[in-house]
Parts: structure tokens; sequence; C-alpha cells
């Protein structure tokens, strides 16, 4: 009966279950203490079927009244209406939240804004090139200047645009389970992989793979991502054929890759399949003049996201700004900004919603007696610059290193590597 309902999509009306043959096989009917008179009606609307209602009740000897029959088709089909509606409901429900997560990635947390200095404008002109080839590209710079949002920004600019942009970062997924990200694995491949599982390889098909913190990787990950880059196919744990994909590559990292390689933590031959198109990000400290107009740019963003009329900065907070050096870089701009917006009282952010700790006087004594003190080379200088950054750091913190990653956007590995190359890890 219920079947026949569906199939007909038209409702089934029996008097008598005894006398219809569609009753002859339905234990749950032909077990009744009693005769039974039956109707179903499938649930139907918009062109898809939602099931049925199903309802009987003791034969009493003569047919239901034509109203009768009506009440049931129209109660039915409001149901049916009810359920098609819900289900619209929900699927605009899932289709929102879909929207939300794609703007989570593309919108304007990811945006990359360009500033007035030289190196902005060199930097704009080196995504210019980048972008359109399929060329490999690294991107090099210290913590918080933005690398991902210019991985992102080449990718928007690049005949890939349409396709995925897969980011993994490397220093975050432990050792044992970032080949299985990146390579994918057979179900039974290892204990607990109940299913098959695709690598970022493949979820970035037609589209671009990111890579960062690539100095965190494993040797034994290199020389696999190696082979994958030269073969343009990989091979699932577990699996003995392999797969062709079709990606392009970007990596980032902070760390010193040359270095790295003299110390024998990193491939040359990798290394000169990665460093291909090289752009290298200035830290914010040497690019003065895009400070304000980056603030600018957050303060705006942060303002119609957090329902605040402010769209300004004093010239005093302006002046602080400019003369703090944010280690943190960008990523620390972004953050002084947001929490200035949600603490400012007034109607233009001032010094003291600033997390910078200081107004315009922003170097002390003992930071100019630091900044005399430093050496003739370049390399030197950033030692001491680095030694200092994480010691106070680390002050702040209580000598948490999990806190001070958190608040920098260091990953932890390379803290602690480099607390261990500076001869500060107890």
């Amino acid at each position: 009966v219920y079947n026949k309902a569906i199939d007909t999509d038209k409702v089934v009306f029996i008097l008598n279950s005894l006398e219809d043959e569609l009753c002859e096989f339905a234990e749950s009917v032909t077990s009744a203490a009693f005769m039974q008179t039956i109707f179903c009606a499938p649930l139907s609307a918009g062109g898809k079927n939602y099931g049925a209602i199903y309802l009987d009740k003791r034969f009493e000897g003569q047919s239901p009244d034509e109203e009768q029959l009506r009440m049931f088709e129209t109660m039915t089909g409001l149901a049916a209406q009810l359920l098609s509606a819900t289900r619209f409901r929900e699927e605009l429900l899932a289709a929102r939240d879909q929207i939300k997560a794609l703007n989570i990635q593309v919108g304007d947390d990811n945006k990359l804004v360009l500033g007035e200095s030289e190196a902005s404008k060199e930097l704009a002109s080196l995504l210019e090139q980048a972008a359109p080839e399929d060329v490999t590209v690294l991107i090099t710079g210290e913590t918080g200047t933005g690398k991902e949002m210019v991985a992102r920004a080449i990718h928007r600019r690049s005949a890939r645009k349409d396709g995925p942009f897969i980011p993994v970062n490397c220093a975050a997924l432990p050792s044992d389970i970032l080949e299985a990200e990146l390579f994918g694995a057979e179900k039974g491949a290892y204990t607990g992989a109940n299913e098959l599982r695709l690598g970022r390889f493949e979820l970035a098909s037609r589209g671009t793979l990111f890579l960062d913190e690539i100095g965190e990787l494993p040797l034994d990950v290199q020389v696999k991502l190696l082979r994958a880059l030269q073969e343009r196919s990989i091979t699932r744990l577990g699996a003995g054929k392999p797969i062709p994909v079709d990606f392009r590559l970007i990596c980032a990292t902070n760390a010193d890759l040359e270095n790295a390689i003299n110390e024998g933590t990193f491939r040359r031959d990798f290394y000169y399949r990665v460093n291909v198109f090289r752009i290298k990000l200035a830290p914010l400290r040497e690019r003065t003049k895009d400070i304000v107009p980056l603030a600018r740019h957050f303060l705006n963003d942060f303002a119609s996201r957090y329902g605040r009329a402010l769209h300004k900065f004093t010239t005093d907070a302006e002046c602080a700004l400019t003369a703090h050096l944010w280690p943190g870089n960008i990523r620390e701009l972004r953050n002084a900004v947001e929490r200035a917006v949600v603490v400012e009282q007034g109607s233009a952010v001032t010094p003291d919603s600033l997390p910078v700790g200081r107004s315009t006087t922003a170097i002390d004594s003992k930071d100019k007696a630091f900044w005399s003190e430093l050496p003739v080379d370049y390399d030197s200088a950033r030692e001491m610059f680095e030694r200092t950054f994480l010691e106070r750091s680390l002050a702040t913190h209580d000598g948490n290193v999990s806190a001070v990653a958190k608040a920098t956007g260091m990953p932890r590995r390379t803290i602690y590597r480099r607390l261990k190359a500076l001869g500060l890890l107890k």
C-alpha cells in the first residue's frame, strides 16, 4: 500500500483489507483481529516525495463519504507543503552557512591591503608578474608579515582562481600525521583509517596548494614532496599506484632556509625546487609609510563589524602607531586596532586605546641603548633583535612558550628551535 502510493503519487484507498489483493501478503494487515479500511497518501510537493501518511480504522461495512476523502487528501497535501517548506528552509540555512564559510576564506580577513611604501609598490609589481603564470612561488618574511594573504592574492589573480585554495600549516601538524594529511591514505592504511582519506594535494586539484612554514617539514616528508613536485603525482598511504595531480604550489616560511641547509635540516634539492619565484616581504618597521594606511583600513573593517562609529585616529594615536616597532608586524597591528575599536569610548581612537605601551615617545632609554649598540653587519643585528624579542616575549608571558606562540603567531617548534640556536633554552 505504502509503495503504491509513492510509486503512483496518488492516494490509495482500501475499503476492506481482507478483500483487497494489495493486502494479501501484508502481515501487519492480515494478522489484525478485525477487517480494516485503509487510507494512504503520498507526501509530495515541488516535485519531491517526502514519504507517505498511512491511516487505518476498523471496517464498518460502508465507504467513507466523499467529504471525508477530500478532507484526508487536503490534510496530507498541507502536510507535504509543510515538509517541503521545512526542507527548503534547512537548505537555505545550510547555504547561508556555506556562504559564511566562503566569506571567511576570501573575505576582508584575507584581503591583501598594500600601502604606500616602496616595498609595497615592489610587492604589487611582483604579484602582477607571478600571478598569471603557474610558477612555484616562495614567500619569505617574518611572522605576521601577511604571507598567506599574499598567497591568496596570487591565487585570486591567477587562472586557477575558480579552483580551491588549500592552506597547510606544516608546523601545526604533528609529523606522524603530516604525510597522511598531504598525500591521503587508503582504507586500512594505518590504525584508525576506517575509510578512504583524500590528501591536500588531491583537494587542491585545479587550484592552489599553500604550504606555510615549510622550514618545519621533516626531512623524510621533504623527499616525498620533492618527488610529487617532480612527477606531478602522489601515492596515498597504503596504495601502490601513483595518482596524477594538477595543482599550483605556493610555499612560505619565516625561517632562514639557506642556514637550515647548512645545518642539515632542509634539503638543498628541495630548496631549489620551491625557490623558483621568490617574494620577500619586508617587516612593518621597514615600511613606516604603510602603518597608518593599514591601520585605517583595519579601523574601518572592525568599526563596521562591531557597529562602532569610529572612523579615524587622533594625531597622537597615529604618531604612536608609527613610532611602535611592531615585532609582530601586520598581525600585531591588526590585533591592536581591533582592541582599540572594542575599548575606545570616544569618537576617534586615542593612544590610550592602543595596546602599544607607548604614546608619542615610543622609544625609551633602554630601547635607545639597544639601537645605539647595534652591530654593523646585518646577520649579527638580526640575531640581536631576535634574542631581545624572544627574551621580552618570554618575560611578558612568564616563560610560557605556548602563550608566546599564541601571542606572536610563531609555531611552538620554531620558538624552541630559535631558543636553542640562541642559547636561551634552559
